[in-house]
């Protein structure tokens, strides 16, 4: 027992290896905390064991990573045909105002005349598209609303609809 005591613990020889000095810190903080003492001396107890057993006192460690493209995979053949870029969801907030219905849109890199917005059964639809880029939100709004509001400015749209009977 006496030798093991002037062997160097593992977990202070990780700890010093880690950061070189922070284990004779360890070492001083052990002699004033009994508890930080027999947490050390459980942890390298634990650790020798599963030495003995077959474990190797270096972990093993894997690395993984996933990577995902943003441009969809073709289902056809041929890799080099592009695909039709598809409808790209943009944020948007909808406010229930007692008069009217706000609807404001993040359409980043469209002019106001890449913007189609229009009243439908009951569906406030925002289409917008400038290149490749395309978005598409449906909103439903009342049946009798009516769009009496639309502007647009560095890349938001704010709509406002006012409801039948107000």
């Amino acid at each position: 027992m006496e030798e093991d005591k002037d062997e160097e613990s593992i977990v202070e020889d990780t700890i010093n290896g880690i950061l070189p000095g922070l284990g004779d810190l360890v070492k001083r903080l052990k002699q004033h905390s009994p508890e930080l003492q027999k947490g050390i001396e459980d942890a390298d107890r634990e650790i020798k064991d599963r030495i003995k057993k077959g474990h190797s006192r270096k972990p093993r460690i894997s690395y993984s990573c996933s990577v995902r493209t943003l441009v969809p995979e073709s289902s056809e053949g041929g890799g080099t045909r592009k695909k039709e870029p598809e409808f790209l969801e943009p944020v948007v907030d909808v406010m229930d105002e007692e008069t009217a219905i706000r609807i404001i849109a993040e359409l980043p890199g469209m002019d106001d005349e890449d913007i189609c917005t229009e009243l439908d059964n009951g569906s406030f639809i925002l289409e917008a598209q400038r290149g490749t880029r395309r978005y598409r939100k449906i909103v439903p709004v009342p049946h009798n609303a009516e769009m009496v509001y639309r502007r647009y400015k560095n890349g938001i749209l704010e709509v406002e609809l006012k409801k039948d009977g107000t």
